[in-house]
């Protein structure tokens, strides 16, 4: 059924559709072109930083490096002449160590 409208009501009503049909895409258009928020990251504090340690190989002794620095932490009297190949291997490309209960756990197991 559809029914025609009055001239009176056309002039009342579609001022009112026609408001309604922009402002929604207006709504539509902020939403979508509003700047994004985004998500920083605080720098952390120098005291915050947890350092990372590796062991490695110089000459045939194992030795212990704080990652950035450029001379050994510890320097071991293990001799890697004495470890199984797998052993060797790792140390020479490395071994990550995480905090310094790690390295106390490697130097235990490596030591004895």
């Amino acid at each position: 059924m559809y029914t025609k409208l009055s001239p009176v009501k056309k002039i009342v009503l579609y001022p009112f559709i026609v408001i309604a049909i922009i402002s929604t895409c207006l709504s539509v258009h902020s939403v979508y072109t509003s700047p994004k928020t985004r998500t920083t990251v605080s720098p952390l504090s120098e005291q915050s930083i947890i350092p990372t340690y590796y062991a490695t190989v110089i000459g045939n002794y194992v030795v212990i490096y704080k990652d950035g620095d450029t001379e050994p932490m510890i320097t071991t009297d293990i001799d890697i002449r004495t470890l199984p190949e797998v052993d060797k291997k790792l140390l020479k490309q490395g071994i990550i160590l995480s905090d310094e209960t790690a390295i106390n756990n490697f130097l235990e197991d490596y030591g004895s």
